[in-house]
C-alpha cells in the first residue's frame, strides 16, 4: 500500500497516476468533502485537452486506519509537515520510506527528526495539477505528457552506499517513472531543493500577490523583472549556505518550465484567493531569515513575505 499524505492538488495527482499504473494507493487528507467524493465516485484526472481518467484509490481522513505502510509520499502544506510526521510514526514500517516533494525549506528535516534519516528522501518535482473541485484534478500539460521531472535524494549522500536503502529508493523512483512521472535519484538533496526553490519561491508568491497565472508573469516586463530579482536573492542565499548553483542554467530551466506550465494558478495563488494559510514562511520567509543570518540583503523576499501574510486569514485587515 502506498499512502499519499496530503491529497490536495499535487497529492491527488501523484496518487491518481500511481493508482492508474496498477498500484494500491490510499489518499489521506483532512478535507472530508474531497475524501467522500473520491470514495463515492473515484478520483477523476483530466488533462489539458479535457480527456479524463477515473481511478479508485482508497480515500480516508485517518492514516492509522490503513495499517502498516512501507511507502508514503508527504504532500501536505509545509506548516502541516510536523503533524504528518507524527501520524506516520505509528504506521511506517521499520524499513519503510517516506518521500517529500513539498515546496519550501526544511520539510525533509522535520520528517527525518521524527522518523530517522534512513527512512526519508527529500525531493522536488516539476509536475503540476489543480484540484478543480472535490474528486476532480486537472493535470498540467507537462505532467499529462510525461515531461515532468521529479528528483529525490537522501539527506546524507552516503546512505546511497547502503544496498538496502539504495534498493528502496530505486524501487520508489521506478514506481513513479512507470506511472508517467519520470523520477531520478540524486546524491545531494540540498542542491535539488534549492534548485526547486529558485522556481517555487519566486513564481508562487508573485502570482499570489498579482492574482495571475504563471504565463502572465512572463508576459509582463515588470513582473518578469521582479521575478528575476527574487531569483537572484535565492541564488545569493544558496551560495552563502554552501550550495553552489549554476545561476544561468537554472534561470534558463526556470523560464522553460514556466513557459511549459502556461496558464497555471500556483497553489499559493489558490490559497490566497480562497483565504487560506500559505507556505510563505517556508519560502520567502525562510530565504529572508537565512539572508539575515549571512548578512545578505533580500529586500524583495522580505516585502513579498509581508504582503502574503497580510492577505492570509486573521491578518487584521
Amino acid at each position: 500500500m502506498i499512502a499519499i499524505v496530503g491529497a490536495g492538488s499535487m497529492g491527488s495527482m501523484f496518487g491518481g497516476m500511481l493508482a492508474a499504473a496498477g498500484n494500491d494507493v490510499a489518499l489521506v487528507d483532512v478535507d472530508t468533502t474531497h475524501v467522500d467524493a473520491v470514495s463515492q465516485q473515484g478520483l477523476v484526472m483530466r488533462d489539458a485537452s479535457g480527456i479524463q481518467q477515473v481511478t479508485h484509490p482508497i480515500a480516508t481522513t485517518k492514516l492509522a486506519s490503513l495499517g502498516s505502510i512501507s511507502l508514503a509520499f508527504v504532500l501536505t502544506k509545509s506548516w502541516a509537515t510536523a503533524d504528518a510526521t507524527n501520524a506516520l510514526q505509528s504506521v511506517l514500517t521499520e524499513d519503510g520510506l517516506v518521500i517529500t516533494v513539498q515546496n519550501g525549506l526544511g520539510n525533509d528535516h522535520v520528517l527525518a527528526d521524527g522518523l530517522g534519516i534512513v527512512r526519508v528522501l527529500g525531493g522536488t518535482t516539476t509536475a503540476g495539477a489543480q484540484l478543480v473541485c472535490p474528486g476532480i484534478v486537472t493535470l498540467s500539460p507537462i505532467t499529462s505528457q510525461g515531461r515532468s521531472i521529479t528528483e529525490c535524494a537522501p539527506i546524507a549522500a552516503e546512505l546511497l552506499d547502503d544496498p538496502g536503502f539504495a534498493k528502496r529508493a530505486t524501487h520508489a523512483a521506478n514506481l513513479l517513472t512507470e506511472a508517467g512521472l519520470p523520477t531520478y535519484i540524486r546524491t545531494s538533496v540540498r542542491e535539488v531543493i534549492w534548485k526547486k526553490l529558485c522556481l517555487a519561491a519566486t513564481a508562487a508568491p508573485l502570482t499570489a500577490i498579482l492574482r495571475c497565472t504563471v504565463a502572465d508573469l512572463l508576459s509582463s516586463e515588470s513582473s518578469l523583472h521582479t521575478l528575476r530579482r527574487m531569483f537572484d536573492e535565492v541564488i545569493a542565499v544558496a551560495y552563502a549556505e554552501g550550495v553552489q548553483l549554476d545561476a544561468a542554467e537554472i534561470w534558463e530551466h526556470a523560464i522553460t518550465t514556466f513557459s511549459n506550465v502556461g496558464a497555471h494558478h500556483t497553489s499559493m495563488a489558490v490559497d490566497v484567493a480562497k483565504g487560506r494559510r500559505t507556505e510563505i514562511d517556508a519560502m520567502s520567509g525562510a530565504i529572508s531569515k537565512l539572508g539575515r543570518l549571512h548578512g545578505i540583503a533580500t529586500p524583495v523576499h522580505e516585502v513579498v513575505s509581508m504582503l502574503i501574510h497580510s492577505l492570509e486569514p486573521n491578518a487584521g485587515i
